[in-house]
């Protein structure tokens, strides 16, 4: 049997924070309407990929295996956010440019968009050491459970760096080498949006900081 799904990822045309995994099948598509839905063109009905793992009449559009030239999601991930340098590399870690940091940071958030979220037990791990660390600061208790990394070098203003939201994402390592990076649970359109939501919210807290800093300095 062909895979269900494709590495592929289809937004809606209407809310531009919706994107759902390309359903192998000639019969499903994306409906059009406010929020957009996961629709069967066969059975004129929404769909969840649940029904069309067991529908019968489903009809791939090719086998994956066949076709090694397809978009990568980080590709894809690009072309939602052409703003956002997502490129694959090595990083000093000594540099803290504002471009060095965008990098890292974006490259960090498509590791959540393509795997999903680390589980519960590695998020928890994770915290139990940040929460020990002399190094965390949480100026902000009313609003953050865990507080910001001061080593990092994101910053309390971006709340999309605080921990409580920074340790699900898998690629995110502890820049005292307290932990590593770690796998997500696999693939989920929630997450994916949450990621791109994210990576559009830090990037343009980076860019604020930045924009601030030259203030300063001039």
């Amino acid at each position: 049997m062909t895979p269900i799904s494709l590495k592929q990822f289809v937004p809606c045309k209407n809310n531009s924070e919706i994107a759902f995994p390309q359903v192998n099948c000639t019969h499903w598509a994306v409906k059009e309407t406010e929020t957009c839905t996961s629709y069967c063109t066969l059975k004129k009905r929404g769909v969840g990929l649940a029904f069309c793992t067991t529908c019968p009449e489903r009809k791939p559009i090719f086998d994956p295996k066949k076709h090694i030239n397809m978009p990568l999601p980080q590709q894809q991930l690009k072309e939602l956010l052409p703003q956002v340098p997502y490129i694959t590399e090595t990083f000093d870690n000594n540099d803290d440019s504002f471009a060095t940091k965008t990098k890292k940071y974006a490259n960090a958030e498509t590791s959540q968009f393509i795997q999903g979220k680390v589980s519960e037990e590695v998020y928890e791990k994770r915290k139990a050491i940040c929460l020990e660390c002399p190094h965390k600061s949480n100026p902000k208790p009313d609003e953050e459970s865990i507080g910001w990394c001061k080593k990092c070098g994101c910053g309390s203003k971006n709340t999309r760096a605080a921990l409580s939201n920074k340790l699900w994402i898998p690629a995110v390592d502890c820049p005292l080498k307290k932990f590593g990076k770690e796998v997500g649970k696999g693939f989920n359109t929630s997450d994916a949006i949450d990621s791109v939501k994210g990576t559009i919210q830090s990037i343009g807290s980076l860019f604020k900081k930045e924009e601030s800093d030259e203030k300063k300095n001039n």
